[in-house]
């Protein structure tokens, strides 16, 4: 039988490398295809509130489930800090003494929201009814249902008073690596209430700046004499429809008194008003509406509208002129009648800033910290023809847009926003020009509205 003999120098043979497959989930006709996290239904939970600063450890393959060990090295045994989480308890926690210790373990039960995966070793203070803090450990831990999305439920024990065991206080704070603040609101609007606690602190400065601000837009832009808000700084009274249809549906009198003496004027007769700005885009949010935007505005006179009395109309409301489309789309019926193209009267003026401009109070420091490295803060609201934004915002050129243009299109788009851009825009605003206050500012709102209530 002849030999068979394998040159060294010959290549390897070729041997097929087959990609892993898994098969695909079975859903039935009787199973919906979408995925609604239940942990945003999850705004009550069965239980008592009880308030805790949560102790989690750190668990990765290098560090065991065990009670806090004071005389463990932190590096062996870390944890994150929670504060102000919220338990809801179910079973009353009593002090029942032991007949053979003759000691006092306390116990409880309590239900955590999904957000946290409670582990048998946790630790947790909180305040006891005679007024003192307590150290607790959790004892058990059950996952209360096969769901994705589960609350857990825990068994937890009594350690000690926190005024009479100071070392475990230093030692687990001294083994905390990062530190969290519990924000209840979020959880309503079914985000996730664990933030950051520097995150935590900025929201909680928007949520009394989009109270503050929004008084303070109705107080400065409300005219007393026709009850509606007017354009600053023009030499005549000029009327934004678009804006003030906008903000009245946007915030209501809980935001701020003045808005229950604001009119919105009727403009019904050229059907050219009806057609959709970027105020519709972003209180609807929906990117279809982006091809039928009119982008450029002009000024016109009030007595082209219909002059009947009796309809409220802005012909007499006595205010001279009025933002209209600079290249409007006539219906059927202008076409039919022939309806005469309405003539632009006149530009607006810029109104510059009372505190100044805008670069001699903003430090070049302060914006090479922020995201969107290279764009400016804000564009003039009259740096081209285009209504409001510039020309970059509607082409989608980001490369050309400010910070806040390109802050709306990430929430058009409902990605995540900068805490820290928005804490900016909150604190400069009042630095800018009239026009600018006058018509970025609800835009500011929108933003907030969308990062802190998810909306």
């Amino acid at each position: 039988m002849p030999q068979v003999i394998v040159d060294p120098d010959a290549p390897p043979k070729e041997q097929a490398h087959l990609p892993t497959t898994y098969p695909d989930l079975y859903r039935g006709v009787t199973v919906d295809t979408r995925y609604i996290p239940s942990s945003a239904l999850l705004t009550h939970v069965e239980g008592s509130s009880m308030s805790v600063n949560w102790y989690g450890q750190v668990i990765d393959r290098d560090v065991e489930l065990a009670g806090q060990n004071p005389t463990r090295n932190p590096i062996l045994q870390p944890y994150f800090l929670i504060e102000g989480m919220e338990l809801k308890v179910t079973s009353p926690f009593v002090f029942e003494q032991d007949n053979a210790t003759k000691q006092f373990p306390g116990k409880g039960t309590a239900n955590i929201y999904p957000f946290v995966k409670p582990n048998k070793g946790d630790m947790f203070l909180t305040s006891l009814p005679d007024g003192r803090e307590g150290i607790f450990e959790v004892d058990d831990s059950r996952q209360m249902s096969i769901l994705k999305d589960t609350c857990f439920q825990i068994d937890y024990v009594f350690i000690g008073f926190s005024d009479t065991n100071r070392f475990r206080i230093a030692d687990l704070n001294t083994k905390v690596i990062e530190t969290y603040s519990y924000v209840k609101d979020f959880l309503t609007y079914g985000q996730n209430p664990v933030l950051l606690k520097e995150d935590a602190d900025i929201v909680r400065n928007l949520q009394y700046s989009y109270n503050d601000i929004m008084r303070q837009y109705f107080q400065e832009f409300l005219s007393k004499e026709f009850s509606t808000l007017l354009i600053p700084g023009q030499a005549f009274s000029t009327y934004d429809h678009f804006l003030t249809k906008f903000m009245l549906k946007f915030s209501t009198t809980l935001d701020a008194v003045e808005i229950q003496y604001t009119r919105l004027l009727n403009v019904d007769g050229p059907d050219d008003m009806k057609t959709p700005t970027v105020w519709d885009l972003c209180a609807q949010r929906n990117l279809h509406l982006k091809r039928m935007l009119n982008k450029e505005m002009g000024i016109t006179s009030t007595q082209y509208f219909p002059s009947d009395p009796m309809m409220e109309g802005v012909h007499h409301a006595g205010i001279h002129y009025i933002v209209y489309p600079k290249f409007p789309r006539q219906s059927w019926d202008d076409v039919r009648n022939m309806r005469t193209p309405i003539v632009l009267a006149y530009r607006l003026r810029p109104v510059p800033s009372i505190a100044g401009t805008l670069e001699d109070l903003i430090e070049e420091a302060n914006l090479a910290s922020l995201p969107y490295a290279g764009a400016p803060l804000i564009k003039d609201v009259l740096c081209d023809d285009y209504y409001i934004f510039s020309e970059a915002f509607y082409m989608e050129d980001r490369t050309k847009m400010s910070k806040l243009e390109m802050a709306v299109w990430d929430m058009l788009e409902r990605k995540a926003l900068n805490l820290k851009l928005l804490d900016f825009f909150c604190k400069t605003y009042q630095t800018w020009g009239g026009l600018e206050r006058y018509y970025y500012t609800p835009f500011i709102l929108m933003l907030i509205r969308a990062q802190i209530r998810a909306v």
